[in-house]
C-alpha cells in the first residue's frame, strides 16, 4: 500500500510494483499541496520512528497487529490462494507448484481477480494502527491509499517462475517528481528474519533522489509514471561511488514496514521453509 494526502492526482500500484496506471490533471495547485506537505515532513525533527523514516528511507513500525489479527488476515490470504479449484495444499508441500497457483507475477505479487477489493485486504488497510501510521507522517488523517496486491511465496514451490526472479532495484516516483510525495508500506503477516525473503532497501538513497535523476538518466527519456527501474550500472553508481549498499530488512508478524517511494527497493526470494505473507 502506498498513501499520500487526498489531493494526490496519480493512482497506482505500490507493493505489487506491476503496472502502473497514472491520471493526469491540470490541476498543479493540488501537486504543489502534496510538495507542501512533504517539505514539511522533511523539514522537521521527530523523537519517533518518524525520524529513522526520513533520515534512512524506510523504518519498521512495530505491533501494528497483535496476533489473533495476524493470524486472521494470514488465514484470509491462504484461504483465498487455495479457492481457485487447483490442488494446492496449504499443509502439503508437495502441492506448492506454480501450476497450482493464480496467475501472479515473477516476483510472487497477486495483483489480478480484484484481489486487492477483497475484504480481508479492505479490513486490513482500515486497521487504526496502520491508519495511524501513515496519518502521522502527513499530519492528516484524510488519505488516500492505493488498491495493490499481496505476496505470498511458497518456498521451494517447483515449476514455472520458480526461483527465475533476479534483483529488479527500482523506485516507485517519476524523476518529475524530486521532493517527498509519497510513503509505501508492508503489512508483515509472517516473519521476515535473514532467511525469510522480503525487503532490501537501500538505506539513505533517496536522499541522492535528485542527484541520481539529474545525473544518471537521460532526461528526454523521463516518464511521469511512478516507477523506474535502475540499470546494472545505475545500482553499482549507488553502491561503488556513493557507497550505498542493500540492506535487508528484518521485521516480525504484526510490523509494518514503510519507505519513502524514492528509496530504492527490491525484494529476495525465501531459503527458510516459512510461507510468506505479506499485503
Amino acid at each position: 500500500m502506498s498513501t499520500s494526502t487526498t489531493t494526490t492526482t496519480e493512482v497506482k500500484p505500490g507493493i505489487a510494483d506491476t503496472t502502473v496506471f497514472e491520471f493526469k490533471t491540470q490541476d498543479s495547485s493540488k501537486q504543489q499541496h502534496i510538495k507542501t506537505a512533504g517539505d514539511k515532513f522533511e523539514s522537521q525533527d521527530y523523537q519517533d520512528w518518524r525520524q529513522q523514516l526520513k533520515e534512512e528511507g524506510f523504518v519498521v513500525v512495530k505491533n501494528v497487529l497483535n496476533k489473533e489479527q495476524v493470524q486472521h488476515y494470514r488465514n484470509e490470504m491462504l484461504n483465498w490462494i487455495t479457492s481457485f479449484g487447483t490442488p494446492l495444499k496449504i499443509d502439503d508441500k508437495s502441492t506448492w507448484k506454480y501450476d497450482n497457483l493464480p496467475a501472479h507475477s515473477l516476483h510472487n505479487i497477486y495483483a489480478l481477480y480484484s484481489v486487492s477489493h477483497e475484504k480481508f485486504f479492505w479490513d486490513l488497510r482500515s486497521e487504526p494502527k496502520i491508519r495511524e501510521a501513515f496519518g502521522k507522517v502527513w499530519e492528516t488523517d484524510e488519505l488516500l491509499v492505493s488498491f495493490d496486491g499481496i505476496n505470498i511465496n511458497f518456498p521451494g514451490a517447483t515449476g514455472g517462475l520458480a526461483k527465475s526472479a533476479k534483483s529488479w532495484q527500482h523506485v516507485d516516483q517519476s524523476p518529475f517528481k524530486q521532493s517527498f510525495q509519497c510513503v509505501q508500506g508492508i503489512a508483515q503477516l509472517s516473519n521476515a528474519g535473514p532467511k525469510d525473503g522480503g525487503l532490501v532497501v537501500y538505506p539513505k538513497s533517496h536522499k541522492h533522489f535528485i542527484e541520481f535523476v539529474e545525473t544518471q538518466l537521460d532526461k528526454s527519456k523521463w516518464l511521469h509514471k511512478d516507477w523506474l527501474m535502475l540499470t546494472d550500472e545505475q545500482v553499482k553508481w549507488f553502491e561503488d561511488d556513493l557507497g550505498i549498499k542493500p540492506y535487508k530488512v528484518e521485521a516480525e508478524p504484526g510490523d509494518l514496514i514503510l519507505w519513502d517511494s524514492r528509496t530504492i527497493h527490491h525484494a529476495v526470494l525465501a531459503e527458510s521453509d516459512e510461507i510468506r505473507t505479506i499485503a
